[in-house]
């Protein structure tokens, strides 16, 4: 019986549609409805060209080669605890060192013509570093990404608002002056 019905109510449906398809082509063609481009067979202007406008000799166009770049994107750059503690044991100057942990991609990033990366954890002055849930990464971070060659930093990801307003528009501004 429940098929029964089930088939029913999908025949009302699709009779549904069929009769407000109709409805709605037959309203078009009757309310003026007309394609937005009319063919027609003669083209819209006629250019005459003397014989004097022609040149004697073939010009040919320079064929330039086509121009290639190198793109290379990376994934979350994602700084936990463990990450922070060995770049502040490396750093000789109180700060962070990140070298070591970009030394293996750097050359393949600097080589590429356009490199973009996915900065998952915020860069934000005025919160101390910190990792899972609510990230936040010291500058060094994000000045050792500058400087092995990423062009464009993507900060569109779930950590964006780990700090805040105020932490998403001071990693902003961190990336619009480094």
């Amino acid at each position: 019986m429940k098929n029964k019905a089930v088939k029913i109510f999908m025949l009302i449906i699709v009779a549904v549609v069929a009769v407000f398809g109709t409805v709605t082509i037959v309203n078009s063609s009757k309310n003026g409805w007309e394609p937005a481009v009319k063919e027609t067979k003669e083209p819209k202007t006629k250019k005459t060209v003397s014989v004097a406008a022609v040149p004697d000799e073939t010009v040919t166009a320079e064929k330039k080669e086509p121009v290639k770049i190198s793109m290379l994107s990376v994934g979350d750059n994602l700084i936990h605890d463990g990450i922070y503690e060995q770049a502040k044991k490396r750093s000789k100057n109180g700060g962070y060192d990140f070298s070591y942990a970009y030394k293996n991609v750097a050359s393949t990033v600097a080589a590429a013509d356009i490199a973009t990366i996915n900065q998952e954890t915020i860069i934000a002055k005025s919160f101390e570093p910190s990792g899972y849930p609510l990230f936040n990464s010291p500058r060094e971070v994000g000045e050792e990404v500058k400087k092995i060659g990423f062009d464009v930093v993507n900060l569109a990801n779930n950590h964006m608002l780990d700090k805040g307003a105020k932490g998403l528009s001071e990693a902003i501004d961190f990336w619009n002056n480094i």
